[in-house]
């Protein structure tokens, strides 16, 4: 039998009849919804995975406490391929990945984004989770490869680009921008009206310092060379793979493989094809090796 999240209907009954009584208080209402962290994944005690040594974050003032770290004993300054979980989920998600980059020589760094997993809160924002991705990066030292799943994609080009040690990034269901995410969010499922909705940007203004526009791969991206991979798939019910050519359009570096596997959104994560996809791209960038003509493969 499906499981009914009774709190999120009422929670959306609620927003219906405030927006007509009470639009301000209904736009607050509708951010904080917007902005919970533990939809899908509670929060889970910390835990060290295996394999695995948790590096305490040297920023004190930072949600995140630790990261992961996966490394090559026999090279332990290998390059490190930073692993940046999609919103709503936490770092465990991206664990099939490890053990392919490790294969191919690198080290591999994971850590649960602000209000996920084992971080602190259950509520945050993008420039929280930039922020970290930003701090994570400049701890390490040596991160020059990122792979990233959903919002986390957003969230790594944010917090990447421009970043002359970052070398190749690959995005997988990632959506184009939080504009994007945001309307369908508010128009589809939560169906808030017109005044509610300008009200969240409002709010969202006022939490992260930028509009919600600001938060866009056409903005972080375009200008920033470096080989991306993207992969979707096209049965994604949640970002479609019209965000993936939007995406390769922008930036001068992409590459896109739309999948037709039936994976959707998660299950993308687990698939075999994505792993050797990942791998045949992680074992052909190098650091000089920039690809400026969009192509666009089907398997």
């Amino acid at each position: 039998m499906k499981n009914i999240d009774y709190r999120r209907i009422l929670g959306k009954l609620t927003l219906q009849t405030m927006s007509v009584i009470a639009p301000k208080k209904a736009g607050k209402m509708a951010t904080r919804l917007f902005a919970q962290s533990r939809n899908t994944a509670p929060y889970r005690q910390p835990f060290t995975p295996m394999g695995a040594k948790a590096i305490a974050m040297e920023d004190s003032s930072s949600k995140v406490k630790q990261i992961f770290l996966w490394g090559n004993e026999d090279n332990p300054q290998a390059d490190i391929v930073l692993l940046v979980h999609g919103w709503g989920a936490d770092c465990a998600s991206m664990f099939g990945l490890v053990n392919l980059a490790i294969k191919q020589g690198y080290r591999v760094a994971a850590f649960d984004g602000p209000a996920h997993g084992s971080s602190e809160g259950d509520h945050s924002t993008m420039f929280e989770y930039v922020d970290a991705t930003q701090k994570v990066i400049d701890q390490l030292g040596q991160v020059t490869r990122v792979i990233a799943h959903s919002l986390g994609g957003l969230v790594a080009m944010a917090a990447a680009s421009g970043n002359q040690q970052i070398r190749s990034m690959t995005l997988i269901a990632t959506p184009y921008c939080l504009t994007d995410v945001l309307d369908i969010w508010s128009s589809g499922f939560m169906q808030l009206k017109p005044n509610v909705r300008k009200e969240v940007y409002a709010q969202l203004l006022l939490e992260n310092g930028v509009p919600v526009s600001h938060w866009d791969i056409g903005i972080h991206g375009k200008n920033w060379p470096v080989p991306v991979q993207v992969l979707h798939d096209s049965s994604d019910p949640i970002v479609s793979s019209a965000h993936a050519k939007r995406i390769s359009d922008v930036l001068p570096g992409a590459t896109t493989t739309e999948l037709n596997e039936n994976l959707g959104h998660f299950k993308i994560l687990s698939s075999s094809k994505v792993y050797s996809e990942i791998e045949s791209f992680l074992s052909s960038v190098s650091s000089s090796s920039i690809n400026i003509n969009n192509k666009v493969a089907v398997s």
